[in-house]
């Protein structure tokens, strides 16, 4: 059982692969097979060139698909951010986003040392 993220598996079998990958499976193993049959869900869901890449680099093996939360988060934070620069409360935008105010000017302060966000 192999427990990768998705950057070593985007370089195995590309990006688009990759994200179908975690729309489908993430969150759950995947069993890779053995030998690339195009005509198999799997196959048909990632295209032949991703499967033979996916085969070669991990066939046989379980594979641990992530969820993709580090996107999520992201998408988050830029919303975040926007709010933040239209001059929302961080409390308001808080409850929108589903955390609390101190964990906003937390991800603030980590955008504004980024240089994403001005202070």
């Amino acid at each position: 059982m192999l427990n990768t993220n998705l950057d070593e598996i985007s370089a195995a079998i590309g990006y688009t692969a990759t994200n179908l990958l975690v729309v489908w499976y993430g969150g759950q193993w995947l069993r890779v097979p053995g030998r690339a049959d195009e005509n198999s869900p799997l196959g048909k869901l990632i295209g032949g060139p991703a499967l033979r890449a996916l085969v070669r680099t991990y066939g046989g093996q379980n594979l641990w698909v992530n969820q993709g939360e580090g996107i999520a988060r992201e998408i988050r934070n830029r919303k975040i951010a926007g709010d933040l620069r239209q001059g929302k409360a961080p409390a308001d935008i808080a409850r929108e986003v589903g955390c609390r105010r101190r964990r906003v000017l937390q991800i603030r302060q980590d955008l504004i040392e980024k240089g994403v966000l001005d202070a």
